[in-house]
């Protein structure tokens, strides 16, 4: 399921499109992707405070000193490698123990320890920076700040839900066809453009096994 402030775009797959604050059901109930349109326009989230004009630098300044693993790939267009493939996680320059400050201001153009990745030679992603790791000196690990709960149908109760993850990236940035290990997906898109290309279950049971399509 797809939260959104404005609008987005999913491929190959029908895709369910509806204006509305929650999920009418269970996301384990859908059978096809959700997208609730304008659903975060409703909401006090404080991560909206990191989206838009300026969110880059509430973030920097809220959460600049909180270290986060990045990866970059040479932007080559639509292609990032010779093979004319995505790369795989495995196959991008990898950057541990990154102020995240950096990568806001690497973001924004501004002049960083990430200088050795110019922009417009590289993108940037900054994925899988779970909460409760990224925020764990912070009440609940900062789930206030995205709290799910609130997209969910009304009753549903919010444990069945994950602590949240973070994912920011540049323009560019990308991600291999893979199927996640794990149950359903709630996406909020603060902020930016995402294209989503979806395929159907038979495809993904064409491609091989799971394990396979995870691999980095």
């Amino acid at each position: 399921m797809l939260a959104t402030g404005s609008c987005t775009s999913a491929n190959w797959l029908e895709v369910r499109r509806v204006s509305a604050r929650r999920c009418p059901v269970p996301p384990s109930e859908l059978n096809a992707p959700l997208v609730l349109e304008g659903a975060l326009k409703s909401l006090d989230w404080p991560a909206l405070g990191w989206a838009g004009e300026g969110g880059l630098q509430v973030l920097r300044r809220e959460h600049g000193h909180r270290l986060v693993s990045l990866r970059f790939a040479p932007w080559q267009g639509v292609s990032s490698t010779p093979s004319g493939r995505t790369p795989w996680e495995g196959q991008c320059d990898r950057v541990d123990d990154v102020p995240l400050g950096d990568f806001c201001a690497w973001l924004a153009g501004q002049a960083s320890e990430l200088s050795r990745f110019p922009r417009r030679s590289f993108w940037g992603y900054c994925a899988y920076q779970h909460f409760e790791r990224l925020f764990s000196d912070l009440e609940d690990s900062n789930r206030s700040a995205a709290d799910f709960a609130n997209l969910l149908p009304d009753g549903l109760a919010p444990t069945t839900l994950g602590a949240p993850t973070l994912w920011l990236g540049s323009e560019g940035a990308r991600t291999p066809c893979h199927q996640d290990a794990y149950g359903s997906n709630l996406v909020a898109q603060l902020a930016g453009d995402k294209v989503w290309l979806l395929f159907p279950q038979c495809c993904c049971a064409a491609a091989g096994t799971e394990a396979a399509l995870r691999r980095c």
